[in-house]
Order: C-alpha cells, then sequence, then structure tokens
C-alpha cells in the first residue's frame, strides 16, 4: 500500500506540473502492483488522473469509478472519499456534472459524520470549479452561512417573506429561495417557523397581543416550536379540524396573515418561549 500510495503522489505531482512523460513513467511503474486487492484502489486513481490528464474523460471516469468501488468492497472509508473526489473531477471534464455533484454531496454527508473534515474542503474545490457548492454542515448554524445568507436569515427571522427580502436584497424571489434552503439545511430545520423557534425573533417586535384563550394559547405555542395541525393535534389529543379553528381564532385576534407571524409574535411576547 505504501508503495501504491507513493507511486500516486508522484503522479499528482507530475500532473500537477504538466509534465505528461514522468505521469506516464510513474504510470508504467504502477502496472506491476495495480491488480494487487490493497493497491488497486489507489493504482486506478493514479490511472484516472493520467486519463484525464491526455484529454481521455471517459477513460478518466471509468478508472476513477473502479477505485472507488474497489475501496468501498473493502470497507477503505478513507480512500472512498479520496476516489469520489477522483472520479467528481472526471466526471465534471465529461460533461456529467450533475452526476459529480450528486456523488459528492453523498460521500460529504456520510464524511461529516464520520468527521473526515478534509472531505467537505476537497469536494468544495470540485465543485466550485463548477460553480457548484455543497449543502452546508446539517445543523453547523451560523457559522455554516455565507455574508450573504445571513443577511437574508437575518430578514427572515425579522419577519419578511421571499417577495420582501428580495426586494429589499435586490435578489431574484429563486435566489431567495436557494438562500434559504441552504440556510434550513445549515439549522438543521424544515421550515422556517422551526428556524424562528431555533433562533428567535430578529427586529423591531410587534405589539403586545390580544390575550388568547388557553386553548388558543396552547395551539399557538406548539405551531411556534414548528408543529403542523396534524401533529398539533396529537400533542393535543383533538381533532386537526378543532387545530385549524384555533389557529384562525387565533390569526384574527392577532389580527395577522400567517402561521410564521403567529409564531413570531408568540415568540416576541412576554413569555414566548423558545423549543
Amino acid at each position: 500500500i505504501d508503495r501504491a500510495i507513493g507511486l500516486e503522489l508522484l503522479t499528482n505531482a507530475a500532473v500537477a506540473a504538466d509534465d505528461a512523460d514522468a505521469a506516464h513513467a510513474w504510470l508504467e511503474a504502477s502496472l506491476e502492483i495495480a491488480d494487487h486487492p490493497i493497491a488497486f484502489p489507489a493504482c486506478a486513481r493514479l490511472r484516472s488522473r493520467v486519463a484525464l490528464h491526455d484529454g481521455d474523460a471517459t477513460a478518466a471516469v471509468e478508472h476513477a469509478e473502479r477505485a472507488v468501488e474497489a475501496a468501498r468492497s473493502e470497507g477503505r472509508g478513507i480512500e472512498v472519499a479520496e476516489g469520489a473526489v477522483v472520479l467528481a473531477r472526471a466526471r465534471i471534464a465529461a460533461h456529467q456534472v450533475a452526476e459529480a455533484s450528486r456523488g459528492l454531496r453523498e460521500e460529504v454527508e456520510h464524511s461529516d459524520e464520520t468527521g473526515h473534515r478534509a472531505m467537505r474542503r476537497s469536494a468544495g474545490q470540485v465543485l466550485a470549479g463548477a460553480r457548484r457548492r455543497l449543502p452546508p454542515r446539517s445543523a453547523g448554524g451560523w457559522s455554516e452561512l455565507s455574508v450573504r445568507e445571513r443577511e437574508v436569515a437575518e430578514l427572515v427571522l425579522a419577519g419578511l417573506d421571499t417577495r420582501d427580502i428580495s426586494q429589499e436584497l435586490f435578489l431574484s424571489p429563486a435566489t431567495v429561495r436557494t438562500h434559504l434552503s441552504r440556510i434550513l439545511c445549515a439549522f438543521g430545520v424544515s421550515s422556517r417557523i422551526a428556524l424562528l423557534a431555533s433562533e428567535g425573533p430578529r427586529g423591531e417586535q410587534p405589539p403586545p397581543p390580544r390575550d388568547l384563550t388557553p386553548r388558543q394559547s396552547e395551539v399557538v405555542g406548539l405551531v411556534a416550536r414548528g408543529l403542523d395541525n396534524a401533529e398539533v393535534a396529537a400533542a393535543l389529543g383533538v381533532s386537526v379540524k378543532a387545530v385549524e379553528k384555533h389557529v384562525g381564532d387565533a390569526l384574527r385576534r392577532w389580527d395577522v396573515a400567517s402561521r410564521f407571524e403567529l409564531a413570531r409574535v408568540h415568540l416576541g411576547a412576554d413569555g414566548g418561549d423558545r423549543a
């Protein structure tokens, strides 16, 4: 394995230096060990890099796929990750950008779980060349967001909807929605209300709301934690129809137009508890 890895490193250096003769010389040297199960993944990655340098993206993809398959069959996670990066480069060169992006996302998700942080950095660099991005690390929070994504998140928490944010930041609604999907991923939540429950409202708070009935308060409190009507009904042991009525009554009593604003008023008022 040490010899195979050494030859791979030498080949990588030759390719980086655009030295085709040296790259092929190291490729030739690897052939006598290439069929050994331990050496095969590294040698296949090596062959993929040389093929890609030669302009044969199809062959590069095939060699890299074999490298990943062999490493996975042996349970060698680090080499699976390394092969996935090589494979993504080859796929991008072969105009298979969607496949490259999908494959790297899957491997990065697994690497995040196992603590192999270098994989995310390498994958991000590869995808950047194709103008693609990895999703943020799930539940990583604010540190996973770009400056623009933080701006969008703050405006969401301040109560602005997609149209308002697009006008405030001079972005298209589609771009705002893309940012929002990354924000939700970064906080490990599935909705704007759940984000609000996690981080709390921002900006000017609405005036203290009119009192709700005890049951309406229970319902609104659960809505503000991100529960849907069926989940609220199950938590309180009532029908979904009853929950719908309580939500509608609370919307009218507080004079707000959405469940999100209902949650924001609740969380911004005295006694509004965050999940």
